[in-house]
């Protein structure tokens, strides 16, 4: 008998510290967690994206309330670069009207991000912050400083930042039809930040200074279905040119699968047509009639002329009476 108490007093023991150390396992995951939400939580509490979620161009309160938070903060950790900058970038736009593109609180921006600018004039990301939001004379007074401290220290940099700096002097001479430059430029870019080798502003750089084998293989790129449908587009059209027609084929099939909505059916039928397949590039001329809401004329003018060239008479000559009934 004594010994039987002794084995069940032991197993009570036993369940006693099964028991505390469950529930210790269970209070230290749970006080873990909880830090991880505060800390989580205390990193995006000042986001200017998760406030714009929730305000409309009505709600001048809720504005007014935000802009003092960021004030508050700011007040208690004055050399936040950061913060002043998500500051701006809600002022800018959380009320900001696309369809007339007019900002209401435009004032207060330009006050905000002039104290920003001369507060912190050299700081990396002040000055990539500031290079978005300029254009014109400003810009380029804007990013040859930035060059300038670049090349004189840029230990402060970032690699995403430099690279950012570079990209921007290259599409800057781009657009002036200084392409030999804007090659320099997009070549350094390209040092700090690989993934621009796969942009469109690259690869239209390459198409102005004749480095066609170096385009087929950067529109080649990149290329999948968590790709932007507008920029594969951009490609595909870049690639008709080059008459690149199976790349440009598979790039519009990727299209396809993450928005048709982008599919450009006329030149389908061109690189179907180029391709040896009448009957699909015909599929794709005739879908666009239908998909015409207005000047349907055009798309069934191409629709006679392929007929035309490629089908029987009597195929032809109905695309023509369709073509002809729109007057």
């Amino acid at each position: 008998m004594r010994t039987e108490s002794l084995l069940q007093l032991n197993k009570n023991k036993t369940l006693v510290s099964m028991r505390f150390f469950v529930l210790f396992i269970f209070s230290f995951l749970l006080v873990a967690s909880s830090l991880f939400a505060e800390n989580t939580a205390r990193k995006h509490e000042l986001d200017h994206e998760a406030f714009i979620k929730k305000i409309t161009s009505s709600q001048d309160d809720y504005f007014d309330e935000i802009v003092e938070r960021y004030n508050t903060y700011l007040q208690l950790h004055p050399s936040d670069i950061n913060i002043y900058i998500e500051k701006c970038k809600f002022i800018e736009l959380a009320q900001y009207d696309y369809y007339d593109e007019y900002n209401p609180n435009q004032n207060l921006y330009d006050t905000e991000s002039a104290k920003l600018f001369k507060r912190f004039p050299k700081a990396p990301q002040v000055l990539v912050y500031k290079i978005e939001s300029l254009w014109g004379d400003d810009l380029a007074e804007a990013l040859e400083d930035a060059e300038k401290i670049i090349k004189k220290d840029n230990r402060k940099w970032s690699d995403e930042q430099v690279g950012s700096v570079y990209s921007k002097i290259a599409y800057q001479h781009y657009n002036n039809k200084e392409f030999n430059q804007a090659y320099t430029y997009a070549k350094k870019t390209i040092r700090y930040d690989k993934e621009y080798k796969g942009t469109i502003d690259y690869a239209r750089i390459l198409l102005e200074v004749g480095k066609d084998t170096e385009l087929i293989q950067v529109l080649s790129l990149n290329n999948d279905t968590s790709s932007n449908a507008w920029q594969l587009g951009q490609k595909a059209e870049l690639l008709l040119g080059l008459d690149q027609f199976d790349k440009a084929l598979e790039i519009y099939e990727l299209i396809n699968i993450i928005d048709s909505s982008y599919s450009n059916n006329k030149e389908l039928a061109v690189i179907m047509n180029n391709l040896g397949k009448h009957n699909e590039a015909r599929f794709y001329l005739l879908k666009d009639t239908t998909a015409s809401l207005w000047n349907k004329s055009v798309p069934a003018l191409s629709l006679f002329q392929h007929d035309l060239k490629y089908h029987s008479a009597d195929t032809a000559l109905a695309s023509y009476n369709s073509y002809r009934d729109l007057g």
